[in-house]
């Protein structure tokens, strides 16, 4: 699908203070964060709920491979190369009818034949859904390796707003490592900016600030449409 345009959206940034004792604070959070490792293939995925500006959902899901874990082969007379295949499955819950299947293979960039250090192997998907309660599998395999654990696989329960019945709530609220004004649209690129999530489950406590982004649906039904209001966000202890 092409890049959806987002409803109203916003980039926090917020203050974190930590005490004497350098506490780390842990953020629990609605959307589920997870990583995966194995002997072989390691990396993790993650997702989001999204709606466009004409309320439909979407699901905005990012997957990872660690590059040191991939098998490489030759791919020229200087240069090799790994391989992954991703599918990636969504359908209804409650009648297991499946709605969006997607099979695909994703090379790596090509490294010296002496490397032996590799970059990590990441991307991102969005695939239109619809309100409701879906299920998500995904699987990701080393096309290159014949060992057994050369794939890891998972499955999860995804939940998206029916925005007409909805009144003004928030999307998925999805942790920033990086943002910058997008210059040319690629694959990231999200209401004018590009943006890489971050992953991790902790902040370390010289991270100063944490950023999120997160979108505003219904706002021009139940606040007054054009006009300014007011939205606060803190942390918490849980």
């Amino acid at each position: 699908m092409s890049d959806p345009e987002p409803p109203f959206f916003a980039i926090f940034r917020v203050s974190k203070r930590c005490n004497a004792m350098k506490a780390t604070i842990v953020l629990t959070l609605a959307f589920l964060l997870s990583v995966i490792n194995s002997w072989s293939l390691s990396g993790g995925y993650d997702y989001y709920i999204f709606y466009t500006t004409e309320g439909k959902p979407y699901a905005e899901i990012y997957y990872w491979v660690n590059g040191q874990t991939i098998k490489y082969l030759k791919s020229s007379d200087t240069k090799k190369q790994g391989e992954l295949e991703i599918s990636i499955m969504i359908g209804l819950q409650d009648t297991s009818k499946v709605f969006s299947y997607e099979k695909f293979r994703l090379k790596t960039e090509e490294f010296n034949s002496a490397d032996s250090l590799y970059s990590d192997v990441y991307d991102v998907k969005r695939i239109m859904i619809p309100a409701g309660v879906s299920f998500l599998e995904i699987s990701v395999q080393d096309v290159n390796s014949d060992v057994n654990n050369s794939r890891f696989s998972a499955k999860d329960t995804i939940v998206a707003n029916d925005v007409n019945s909805s009144k003004v709530f928030l999307s998925n609220i999805q942790l920033i490592h990086l943002f910058t004004p997008t210059s040319n649209e690629n694959r990231f690129s999200k209401g004018g900016y590009d943006i890489l999530p971050y992953h991790d489950s902790y902040y370390a406590t010289d991270q100063g600030k944490i950023t999120f982004y997160t979108e505003i649906v219904n706002a021009d039904k139940a606040l007054n449409p054009g006009g300014k209001y007011l939205v606060n966000c803190y942390i918490e202890d849980a």
